[in-house]
């Protein structure tokens, strides 16, 4: 029963996590709330206007206090429209480059903090500026000002850092970075140590019972830890048939569960399909491949002929050499997690093959008569030479793209000496396939 509740709570922490941080407003709102009741039990803490804490923290009198509130909570209303209008300006950019980049700039936790001081000092201010004493002579709320000047000089840094940040995101060979270091994560959470051994191949072809969604949407997170604790708990064997990433509809089977007693209860049907989060968005969390759509969006678009950057799309090719990489270095086929010969937990990953065509299909396509382009694409073949041609399905992956490449050169390349040259990459390409 605690297990249950254990994996609920944990499925229903990263629903929230990721709708949280997917979002602009949860974050300010948090830090300005916090704020507010500081600054309603500072004002509490008085003291009188010539004592020790007085001249420490401020200095001044009551009606300098009452001006410099007012400034800063009308300034920073000024200031949280412009750091809007720079954040919308960034969005706007960013969706040029791809729509699907639009959640990594909303989801940016310095944004969201900057706004919600701009945010908490205009409340502050207020609050603090209404508990302020009418008499001059009264007892100041010397530490409750003091932090609001302070607070007002960490916001200003902070507004200066990020105008920082902001010129940096829209570099977006800086922004592909981020995007290729995010699927290094995402490939080792799901690749890597889970505390249970792991070897792959196929599932076993038994049909089993269905497990069958209860939502549409995209399955953004598949809880391994709690179905191997179903699977080693109620003893069966279960094998999860779709990916984070990919869109399901209610009543889409999921998954399959079977043992050698029979039947499986519904309850435990169901807890076994909840522990599939299913939202309306791709996430990076453990979706494989969505860094690699990201980085080819980038790639396609630098080659559209609005744009014409195969500097850029080229850059994209090469990050996508890194994370091809990356998951070369892990065999392909279902992830099988079990202790002993007991019951097994079978996951569906991507297989190298189906990435090396999503990374490069689209982006062939609209830039195979651009050579730098092409002899990317032939460096990221050339650098998977070692994991791929031990493999039957991985060598006809890359013995196909070669193919493709070499007769887009002579469809798309005009210029005899630019085609002959890339034609000499081809044929050392294959020489390094061969060799390896």
């Amino acid at each position: 029963m605690l297990g249950t509740v254990g994996g609920w709570l944990r499925r229903g922490g990263e629903v929230v996590i990721s709708h949280m941080r997917s979002r602009l407003w949860p974050v300010p709102v948090a830090v300005a709330a916090v704020l507010i009741v500081a600054a309603e039990l500072l004002s509490r803490v008085r003291s009188r206007p010539h004592g020790a804490l007085a001249r420490g923290l401020w200095p001044s009198d009551i009606s300098t206090a009452e001006s410099m509130l007012s400034l800063l909570a009308s300034s920073s209303l000024t200031v949280i429209s412009l750091t809007m209008s720079m954040t919308l300006v960034v969005l706007q950019l960013a969706s040029n480059n791809s729509p699907r980049l639009l959640r990594e700039f909303t989801s940016d936790f310095s944004t969201q903090l900057l706004l919600g001081g701009f945010f908490g000092l205009f409340g502050y201010s207020l609050v603090v500026l209404r508990n302020l004493p009418p008499e001059p002579s009264a007892r100041i709320p010397a530490l409750a000002v003091g932090v609001a000047l302070l607070l007002a000089l960490a916001v200003v840094a902070g507004l200066i850092a990020f105008i920082a940040y902001l010129v940096r995101l829209l570099r977006i060979d800086l922004v592909m970075s981020e995007v290729r270091n995010a699927g290094v994560r995402a490939l080792r959470v799901v690749y890597g140590p889970t505390g249970a051994p792991l070897t792959r191949g196929d599932a076993p072809r038994d049909p089993g019972v269905p497990l069958r969604a209860r939502r549409a949407g995209y399955v953004q997170f598949i809880d391994m830890d709690e179905l191997f604790r179903h699977a080693r708990r109620a003893d069966y064997s279960i094998a999860i048939d779709v990916r984070p990433g990919d869109r399901v509809r209610p009543g889409h089977v999921v998954g399959r569960v079977w043992n050698g007693h029979g039947d499986v209860p519904e309850d435990l049907r169901t807890k076994l399909a909840d522990s599939l989060v299913i939202g309306d968005e791709r996430t990076m969390d453990q979706d494989v491949a969505y860094a690699y759509r990201q980085l080819a969006d980038v790639a396609v678009k630098a080659l559209s002929p609005s744009v014409n950057d195969p500097t850029t799309a080229t850059h994209a090719l090469g990050l996508l050499g890194d994370l091809l990489g990356e998951r070369a270095r892990y065999p392909d086929g279902y992830g099988r997690f079990a202790r002993d010969d007991g019951p097994a937990l079978y996951l569906r990953g991507y297989d190298l093959d189906e990435l090396l065509l999503l990374s490069t299909d689209q982006i062939l396509r609209y830039g195979g008569a651009e050579p730098a382009v092409v002899s990317a694409i032939l460096s990221v073949v050339r650098d998977l030479a070692d994991y791929t041609m031990t493999d039957e399905r991985r060598r006809d992956a890359v013995e196909q793209l070669v193919a493709r490449t070499s007769w887009s050169i002579g469809r798309h390349i005009a210029d005899p000496v630019v085609a002959d040259r890339v034609r000499r990459e081809v044929d050392g390409t294959r020489a390094t396939l061969r060799t390896a």
